[in-house]
């Protein structure tokens, strides 16, 4: 039974994984593909060139450490996974219809199995032993809990000032798009597990282990994504300061930090 549910996260993983190579691709070379406006077809291209050069690489990497039945493998699947779950559901729910809905389709649905089964898989206290005591919890929780909080405090008050002023923020507008897909995502999926992850590494808990690295290896790669989309609509002339880069490559840089510090401090002999 176990080697069954190990090879059936594999074999979701590796679906998943060629399938957003085919998404991706097409974004990248299709010029007819996306059907949103000028803005955020730049940013579905930037997107895309990321998950081509760094996602794909990283999950295809996760999936040969993971077949070796590594604690690394584990972790690398468990956040690539989280990645292709958070990023695809940007495309299935805020990218205009497309040739690509039934990919995102499955890359969103596949995702959701795939970690089910891959979190009944994982031993959550062995796991956490290989990290060493000198895993520095203080400087990584804080930063997710920082981190959390700014997110949080940024869309929430964006909500709050269209109540108050009923004001539409320019970050739907901008979009064109009935309802904000950055916030729902992020106020649901990327906070909650930030505030989370945060205090249970910082009390030691053997979950906040596993979260840290699943939450900061996938917010280096997505915080990629976002910093090369910004850099698209710089260049292509859609916005004109490049406030969104000197706010998401900070951030991709801490979690790549973080990411490095938490595998720098993983355990082969215990």
């Amino acid at each position: 039974m176990e080697k069954e549910k190990f090879n059936m996260v594999y074999l979701l993983s590796l679906i998943i994984v060629i399938l957003m190579a085919i998404a991706s691709l097409s974004g990248i070379f299709s010029e007819n593909l996306y059907q949103d406006n000028a803005l955020v077809r730049s940013s579905w291209y930037g997107n895309d060139i990321i998950t081509m050069v760094l996602a794909v690489p990283v999950f295809m990497n996760g999936l040969i450490f993971y077949k070796k039945k590594t604690v690394i493998g584990i972790l690398i699947l468990f956040a690539m996974l989280f990645y292709s779950l958070y990023n695809y559901a940007f495309y299935l729910f805020g990218a205009a219809f497309n040739n690509m809905f039934l990919i995102y389709v499955a890359i969103f649905s596949l995702s959701i199995f795939a970690l089910l089964l891959l979190i009944r898989k994982i031993d959550i206290k062995k796991t956490a032993e290989k990290f060493k005591p000198e895993t520095p919890v203080k400087v990584i929780g804080w930063y997710m809990i920082i981190v959390g909080i700014i997110l949080g405090v940024f869309h929430t008050g964006l909500s709050l000032s269209y109540i108050f002023t009923g004001v539409i923020p320019e970050v739907i507008t901008n979009v064109a798009h009935p309802t904000n897909v950055i916030a729902a995502l992020d106020l649901s999926m990327v906070v909650p597990v930030a505030l989370i992850a945060g205090v249970n590494i910082l009390k030691k808990k053997s979950w906040g282990y596993i979260l840290a690295v699943v939450w900061n290896l996938k917010g280096f790669v997505y915080m990629s994504a976002l910093s090369s989309a910004s850099i698209v609509t710089y260049i292509n002339g859609d916005v004109q300061d490049v406030f969104q880069l000197i706010l998401w490559a900070p951030i991709a840089l801490g979690c790549f930090i973080m990411t490095f510090l938490l595998f720098k401090n993983i355990s082969f002999h215990n």
